[in-house]
């Protein structure tokens, strides 16, 4: 009995022990809960990050890998389409750009400012020219092959006709034109020579001269050749000194460079300084006798 009641009541020294001790398990428990406060939240911070990350990581891949797709499928289209720009297959190019020439090509002559980059190109569009396909003669005026310089120009190109006539055929004044633009003399002249002959003033800067005459002719001048010699609409072909002998009495040779003819190589005969047109071969049998001279600048 005296046992239950003095475990009933207590005295002031216990309650004051029993007060202090509460209040330190208060502050006890206030400092833990803070400290597992914050732990919690910093465990918290850090899983809301790594959460954040992974779904910004998600949306980027759902933008980028799709957009990365799209341009790989961009390059290997570019790919395809310059590498079958370089594929002949009867429709493109069939090589790679053709070099400068040099000069060691160049025939024997006297050759003026020009004329060694006019006959070099001339010479290089020559190599390339073949007969029509599925034709009974040889006229060179098929022009399949890619010629261009370091200035961007690229020669003409022609799938050649059986006739030497029409859109397809690659003219003899296709290869006057081609050479003199290769060689810096850039002009815009028409193929059609009767209206080239009245061009050529004005686009090469030199004049015509109306002559068989070859005193002064060199390589790399163009020959216009006429039924007339008085008119100049009377004029079917044109071609290029590649060469020119001629002794000191004025005898001697002259050979052209030609396209859309059977020969890429014509030699005339030339007497007392007149050129003979009608030496020349069958070339001239529809009755081109007369030849005048389209000068290249000096």
């Amino acid at each position: 009995m005296a046992d239950d009641q003095s475990e009933k009541k207590e005295g002031p020294g216990t309650k004051l022990i029993n007060f202090g001790n509460s209040q330190a398990r208060n502050r006890v428990g206030k400092k833990v809960g803070k400290q597992v406060a914050k732990k919690l939240a910093s465990q918290g911070v850090k899983m809301a990050a790594r959460e954040a990350g992974v779904s910004l990581l998600a949306a980027t891949s759902e933008f980028w890998v799709p957009a990365l797709i799209i341009f790989l499928i961009i390059i290997v289209f570019i790919v395809v389409l310059l590498g079958g720009a370089s594929n002949n297959n009867g429709v493109g190019p069939s090589t790679s750009p053709s070099p400068t020439p040099t000069n060691s090509i160049l025939p024997s002559g006297s050759p003026g400012a020009y004329s060694g980059s006019i006959l070099a190109w001339g010479k290089r569009i020559s190599d390339a020219v073949t007969p029509a396909l599925s034709c009974s003669n040889t006229r060179y005026n098929r022009q399949r092959m890619y010629i261009s310089n370091q200035a961007g120009y690229t020669a003409q190109f022609r799938e050649g006709t059986c006739s030497g006539l029409g859109a397809q055929t690659y003219f003899c004044s296709d290869l006057v034109v081609d050479a003199y633009n290769f060689a810096g003399i850039r002009n815009h002249m028409s193929v059609y020579t009767p209206t080239m002959i009245s061009q050529w003033q004005s686009q090469v800067g030199q004049p015509i001269r109306k002559s068989n005459n070859v005193v002064g002719i060199q390589p790399g001048d163009a020959v216009f050749w006429l039924v007339d010699p008085t008119d100049r609409m009377s004029t079917h072909h044109v071609d290029i000194v590649y060469k020119i002998n001629v002794s000191s009495n004025g005898n001697g040779t002259l050979t052209t460079m030609d396209t859309n003819t059977n020969s890429k190589f014509n030699t005339f005969t030339v007497v007392g300084w007149s050129l003979d047109p009608l030496s020349g071969g069958t070339k001239w049998t529809s009755g081109a006798n007369h030849a005048w001279f389209g000068l290249a600048p000096r």
